[in-house]
């Protein structure tokens, strides 16, 4: 028997995920009461896996204090779908400009909604003095709010991904448009031989279980799975416990 292991690195997030399958070495074991994924759930697990990898790309770029962005027009100015987009373009290219004043890089992640409110754009963008924005866009309102490392930004994912999934499909598939020099999660793969995988996962020192351990059989592939998310502990704790451990004993 075997199972694949799949580790995805992200910032301070470790993603666990095993499978088991035939694929892998787990031949003459039995697949789980299966039968063909309606399109709902297909619909279902497509839109958690935009939302996770979303997730990461967060996780793996931006850290508190950097920043989310509204950006909204006035209502006699509000332009259509195309001039909306040549518009951002713009703010993009003044943002990055003046982010290489500042001695930084810019790096983002945007999406556009317009179907349930008037037309507006969000921005995730990394740390900068947030006046500096306002006078890139002449178009509206700038409104800027720090970001918060509570919950590990699936928050904030959950409400980009929920702004475009009415309109990602009209806008050539994209649910968000990322800057070219984001990080991506660190990913690997091993083919573990094992009987059984631990029902209470074994936890890294350094970590901690951030939520609950996910069991069960898919059901796209009616094959068993596990699923848990590690949460690295801030460097001041995590020292402060290994400088602990190491202090002499008193005589």
């Amino acid at each position: 028997m075997a199972y694949l292991l799949q580790e995805t690195q992200a910032g301070r997030i470790r993603v666990i995920q095993k499978y088991q399958s035939s694929r892998y070495g787990s031949k003459g074991k039995r697949r789980g009461e299966w039968q063909r994924p309606t399109p709902q759930a297909v619909e279902r697990a497509n839109e958690r896996r935009a939302l996770e990898k979303l997730w990461l790309l967060l996780n793996a770029n931006f850290a508190e204090g950097d920043l989310f962005v509204l950006l909204t027009y006035r209502k006699e100015n509000r332009p259509d779908g195309d001039t909306a987009k040549e518009q951002l373009a713009k703010f993009l290219r003044k943002a990055r400009a003046l982010y290489r004043r500042e001695g930084k890089e810019l790096k983002y992640i945007w999406v556009t909604e317009y179907k349930n409110a008037a037309i507006h754009h969000h921005l995730v963008m990394n740390r900068i003095d947030p006046t500096l924005l306002a006078p890139l866009w002449p178009h509206g309102m700038v409104r800027t709010e720090s970001l918060y490392e509570d919950g590990q930004f699936r928050g904030l994912a959950e409400y980009l991904i929920k702004e475009t999934s009415k309109t990602f499909r009209e806008t050539g598939g994209k649910r968000w448009n990322p800057s070219k020099n984001l990080t991506r999660p660190k990913e690997s793969r091993q083919v573990v031989s094992a009987g059984s995988w631990r029902k209470e996962p074994k936890i890294p020192k350094g970590y901690r279980l951030w939520g609950e351990v996910e069991s069960g059989v898919s059901q796209i592939t009616g094959w068993p799975y596990q699923r848990y998310v590690l949460l690295a502990l801030p460097p001041a704790k995590f020292g402060a416990s290994r400088k602990k451990a190491a202090a002499p004993k008193r005589e």
